[in-house]
């Protein structure tokens, strides 16, 4: 699969030859879909993600008499705060936050991963808020 990011006049151009260059006798037959770029949130985001706010809810957050490690509080704050549905800029085509069960329950199977940069920060506000205000967290970034 080729992809091509539009971004000047030479990328744009090499997007035109490219599909001018396409044999219509050739099976199969092609799909092309020109959509406008989201950033998408960077690895750089992730490790911030896991290293600094997910270790202060593992250290710090305390529900129901208990703390929890960054893997429950990860799923926890995704069930609370990923978007529930597509948001063009805020989420990457085809997210999904929830997954129906056959006994009719919902599993959470929507991934940070699926947020723009945008989407990341307002999801990270909506945990820290979260955290900050109902927890009392002391968030260390």
């Amino acid at each position: 699969m080729t992809k091509f990011t539009i971004n000047s006049t030479a990328a744009k151009q090499a997007c035109i030859a490219h599909i001018q260059s396409i044999d219509m006798g050739v099976k199969p037959i092609m799909d092309v879909s020109i959509k406008p770029f989201v950033k998408q949130r960077s690895t750089a985001q992730n490790s911030l993600q896991w290293v600094s706010m997910l270790a202060d809810f593992s250290l710090q957050g305390i529900m129901r008499g208990r703390k929890y490690d960054c893997d429950t509080w990860h799923e926890f704050l995704k069930r609370a705060f990923l978007p529930e549905q597509f948001e063009q800029g805020i989420t990457m085509e085809g997210y999904v936050k929830w997954r129906e069960l056959p006994d009719g329950t919902l599993q959470c199977i929507g991934s940070t991963k699926k947020l723009t940069t945008v989407g990341i920060g307002q999801y990270w506000d909506r945990c820290y808020a979260f955290g900050a205000e109902e927890l009392e967290i002391r968030f260390s970034q």
